[in-house]
């Protein structure tokens, strides 16, 4: 039997297209400011108490570029002991009160030394 007759639904997914190529552009830009930049950026997932270290911060710590992003308490074993406490506590505070955090610390490379860094 031949089909006589089509019904359907048109349901407007504009703003959803557009939202999703926003999403696009912004992540592009991103990504295009990540590895522009000479600096070691992080990002701190409160939810999931991860940190996310892009590929130029693992490379100031002596590290492959592939690494995967840490949890919080791992971020806390590289922090030199005579910093760990202030620094924490500004991570606490920034996670609890949303309070800006601006730290200057030392951070152990893969090699066992010490850096400084903000």
């Amino acid at each position: 039997m031949l089909a006589t007759r089509l019904s359907g639904v048109n349901i407007d997914v504009s703003v959803t297209r557009e939202q999703a190529l926003l999403a696009e552009l912004a992540e592009e830009r991103f990504e295009a400011a990540v590895a522009g930049t000479s600096d070691g950026l992080r990002d701190l997932n409160i939810a999931s108490d991860e940190m996310w270290f892009s590929p130029r911060c693992w490379a100031l710590l002596g590290y492959p570029e592939t690494e995967p992003a840490i949890a919080r308490a791992s971020f806390g074993e590289r922090v030199h002991p005579d910093d760990h406490t202030r620094t924490l506590a500004a991570l606490t505070a920034l996670r609890e009160h949303d309070t800006p955090c601006d730290v200057e610390l030392r951070l152990r490379q893969q090699s066992g030394a010490y850096r400084w860094f903000r």
